[in-house]
């Protein structure tokens, strides 16, 4: 048997306010926020995020990740939207997956659009 694909999308949904939505699969609640939480408080990601020209794509504690740190529903500092599979997962493959998620894809197209980002470029996490 093989095991469920965990997808994810951190981000706003119509309103501010960043959390979790399980787009594929499923984890406890706990671990959903604990997710969420680490990713809204770890600095060092968003500022690294915020140099890429391009949607940013990283691998980052257990997870791939597509990052936008810009928000459709929050202006305010630190807003980002963020695409996460579990894995290690290759471009291609997560951005097909993205693509399977519409409201999602949608999100991230209209943020790539708004704010001139060209592609997907990966990038290294600063360790502090």
């Amino acid at each position: 048997m093989s095991k469920e694909l965990i997808v994810m999308y951190f981000g706003t949904t119509g309103r501010p306010g960043h959390h979790i939505t399980m787009l594929n699969g499923d984890i406890p609640i706990k671990d959903q926020c604990r997710i969420g939480g680490e990713i809204d408080a770890d600095n060092d990601l968003y500022s690294d995020m915020k140099k890429c020209k391009g949607v940013g794509y990283v691998y980052y504690r257990g997870v791939t990740m597509l990052c936008i740190p810009y928000s459709l529903h929050d202006s305010r500092g630190g807003s980002k939207s963020i695409f996460i599979m579990e894995g290690k997962v290759a471009k291609d493959e997560i951005v097909r997956e993205l693509q399977k998620h519409p409201w999602v894809h949608a999100i991230f197209t209209r943020l790539q659009i708004e704010h001139h980002l060209d592609g997907v470029e990966e990038f290294e996490l600063t360790l502090s």
